[in-house]
């Protein structure tokens, strides 16, 4: 069912990013991207965003700090800002990761994980990404994730120095 979300995916229009550092914006098949700023406007991380016709959204981020992030949001699914849960992130190969994931908002849970190199691999195991333990279980199809991974790498080691 996946498969025929990506498809329809394909058809909806690409979120424009306006709020984008200059000259950082990039795209990666279904995927879109860049340097987002913090408040000061000052470089605060490079994400990309892949968006699914139910709603649901996933965000793949590396960190001022040097952290990887996955951010989800599930519709209809509500988080108590700074909660924290236990959780579990796998690929569809090899052993789920466990930790905490955190909820951003009332709308956003984020999966952190370091050291980049090694969350790099991990989550260029396989097609399908899931996610348990955050009151929505859920696989998400994300083509392509490891080499946007890669993407969103140079796109922090451009902007970090």
């Amino acid at each position: 069912m996946r498969q025929w979300l990506i498809c329809l995916a394909l058809l909806a229009p690409a979120p424009v990013l306006a709020d984008d550092l200059p000259g950082s914006s990039f795209t990666f098949g279904l995927w879109s991207g860049g340097a987002a700023p913090d408040a000061t406007g000052a470089y605060s991380h490079c994400y990309a965003t892949l968006s699914y016709t139910q709603g649901e959204q996933l965000w793949v981020n590396v960190t001022r700090d040097e952290k990887m992030e996955v951010v989800f949001a599930f519709p209809g699914v509500t988080f108590k800002p700074g909660q924290e849960i236990d959780a579990s992130l796998m690929m569809e190969s090899g052993s789920p990761t466990l930790g905490k994931a955190l909820a951003l908002d009332d709308k956003h849970v984020v999966f952190s994980m370091a050291p980049i190199a090694d969350t790099h691999v991990f989550l260029s195991q396989g097609r399908w990404l899931r996610i348990m333990g955050v009151g929505h279980d859920e696989a998400f199809e994300v083509p392509g994730l490891g080499g946007v991974l890669g993407l969103v790498r140079q796109c922090h080691d451009a902007q970090k120095d």
